[in-house]
């Protein structure tokens, strides 16, 4: 079977999307159920705790828990839309493009989508999106420019990695032999 899509976790961890849709891991050690619904995957991200997450061809988007696949809802203040593209950052940051090409960032405690505020995006028709490690967008136009928004000053990002590692040993505890 061939690998449509791979993506690494903040600690080094590599998960690849194969094309029967099965998530595995690079070394073929662990491979997660596969989620029947949604359609065909067509992309994996690792968020910044190294749990998998899918986006899928119909623009459904699904996240890795212990328990197992969870349905992410895409909707919020400016009503439902679909996902072309997904990053996240290794601080956590959650941003997707629509199929309007507008971007719209996901609230962490919430969990509610809102359109994305930047006025360097608003005269984009944005193709592609990915997040720096400040969790900054650099985006891609469908007239192939580049545009990334860029802060001031930049503070360090040692503690990012950090929940990535924790949930690791997290999962090592909870998938042992009981």
């Amino acid at each position: 079977t061939q690998v449509n899509d791979v993506s690494a976790s903040p600690d080094g961890q590599v998960y690849l999307l194969m094309q029967d849709g099965r998530v595995t891991s690079a070394n073929a050690a662990f491979t997660f159920p596969t989620l029947s619904s949604g359609g065909r995957a067509i992309k994996l991200i690792c968020d910044e705790h190294g749990m998998p997450w899918l986006l899928f061809d119909s623009g459904k988007l699904a996240r890795w828990s212990i328990k197992g696949w969870e349905d992410i809802p895409f909707n919020g203040q400016s009503g439902d839309h679909t996902i072309i593209d997904l990053a996240i950052g290794t601080d956590g940051s959650v941003m997707a493009v629509s199929e309007t090409h507008q971007l719209f960032t996901r609230s962490p405690v919430t969990k509610v989508w809102q359109p994305y505020q930047s006025g360097s995006t608003n005269q984009l028709q944005i193709s592609h999106i990915a997040l720096d490690p400040f969790g900054l967008p650099w985006l891609l136009d469908s007239g192939g420019s580049i545009v990334a928004e860029q802060p001031s000053v930049y503070a360090s990002t040692d503690t990012a990695r950090k929940p990535a590692l924790f949930t690791r040993l997290l999962n090592w505890v909870n998938a042992g032999p009981k």
